[in-house]
């Protein structure tokens, strides 16, 4: 280890402040289109304190993106893009979305409310995880017009994914060819 000259001008901490299920108002930082398995994978940010830039650090120091939303543009989910679609245009007036410009989305803001879930972890300990359970408008969350979900408790006789959820599988089905998987799995 490096020596530490002064360790009176480094404040104590104990504790890392993570977002908590609830409503939150975000804002879209990127937007990758997997046109071959038809969906967006859409990372967003925090626009209020005290987590604005929270996604964006935890991408910077650790490597992945906390919590994303993907979105399915397949033919089964569309009524779920649609949603999507529409929380967004509401919640940025005078935005209409344009299927041939996806890139359009960044800058833009709308609401989610997160849902904490219990996963297994490879080494067979349970965690839990925020997933996005609701998308609206920036509104409904102004308004305080949500209900925030239960815990997802994991079913202990059930052997599950440890793949982080999108959501994707509630929605859509097996998310199982998904691109990810959660750096707290090791």
């Amino acid at each position: 280890m490096r020596h530490i000259a002064d360790w009176s001008s480094i404040p104590d901490s104990t504790e890392y402040n993570n977002p908590a299920p609830g409503g939150y108002i975000v804002q879209i930082v990127n937007v990758k289109d997997d046109e071959s398995k038809e969906y967006l994978r859409i990372e967003w940010d925090y626009t209020a304190k005290p987590y604005v830039g929270y996604n964006r650090e935890t991408h910077a120091s650790f490597g992945f993106w906390p919590t994303v939303l993907i979105r399915s543009y397949k033919e089964k989910a569309l009524p779920f893009f649609k949603g999507f679609k529409t929380s967004v245009e509401k919640s940025n007036p005078g935005y209409v979305f344009d299927d041939r410009n996806v890139m359009s989305l960044r800058g833009k803001i709308f609401g989610v409310v997160l849902g904490e879930e219990e996963y297994k972890k490879k080494n067979g300990d349970i965690g839990r995880r925020l997933y996005v359970h609701t998308v609206c408008s920036a509104d409904t969350i102004r308004n305080n017009d949500f209900a925030v979900p239960e815990l997802k408790e994991l079913d202990r006789g059930q052997i599950r994914s440890s793949a982080p959820s999108s959501g994707f599988s509630e929605e859509y089905g097996d998310d199982s060819d998904l691109p990810w998987k959660s750096p707290f799995d090791d």
